[in-house]
C-alpha cells in the first residue's frame, strides 16, 4: 500500500465552520488527513465566489496501478485510484455552499494546477491520473478540461 501523501486544502478566509468540517469529513472518510484551512485573503469591493484548493499528490492515484504491473487485478485497482480522486473532489465541491466557486487540484511534487468545474466527466478525472507532469511544459503549469478535445489543455 502506498504511503499517504501530504495534503492539504486551503479555502477562502470567509468559509464557514460547517465547510470545513465538512472537507474535512470527506477526507477522513477517504482515509486521508489533512489540515483545513480557511485563511486565503482575497480582495474586492463586492462579495466574491468561494475557493478551494486541494494540493495532494496525484501520483497517490495512479501508484496502485504501477504496482498491479498491468494485470486485470492491477486494471481495476488503478480504475480504483482516479475514482477515488472523482469522489473525493465531487464531494468536495458540493460540500461548498453555492454554486459559484473556484476549485483547483495542485499536484504538490509539479506544482501543476487543474481547473474542477461542477460538469467534469469522469473521463477528465482518468486523464488526469495519465497526465505526465515530469514534461517540463506541464510542470507548474495550470490547467483546463477541454470538452470538445476530452482532454487536459494548459493555459500557460
Amino acid at each position: 500500500m502506498p504511503s499517504e501523501p501530504e495534503h492539504l486544502v486551503q479555502l477562502e478566509d470567509e468559509a464557514t465552520l460547517a465547510e470545513i468540517v465538512a472537507i474535512e469529513a470527506i477526507l477522513a472518510d477517504a482515509g486521508m488527513e489533512a489540515p483545513v484551512r480557511a485563511g486565503m485573503i482575497r480582495h474586492s469591493a463586492g462579495d466574491l465566489p468561494w475557493h478551494l484548493l486541494w494540493v495532494t499528490a496525484l501520483a497517490y492515484f495512479v501508484k496502485p496501478f504501477a504496482e498491479g504491473a498491468m494485470t486485470r487485478v492491477g486494471e481495476r485497482t488503478a480504475d480504483a485510484g482516479w475514482e477515488k480522486l472523482a469522489d473525493i473532489a465531487k464531494r468536495m465541491r458540493a460540500a461548498r455552499t453555492g454554486a459559484n466557486g473556484r476549485f483547483e487540484i495542485e499536484d504538490a511534487p509539479s506544482k501543476a494546477q487543474f481547473h474542477i468545474t461542477a460538469d467534469l466527466p469522469d473521463e477528465a478525472f482518468k486523464a488526469l491520473t495519465e497526465i505526465d507532469l515530469s514534461i517540463p511544459g506541464n510542470a507548474g503549469n495550470v490547467f483546463v478540461w477541454d470538452h470538445e478535445a476530452g482532454h487536459w489543455r494548459p493555459v500557460l
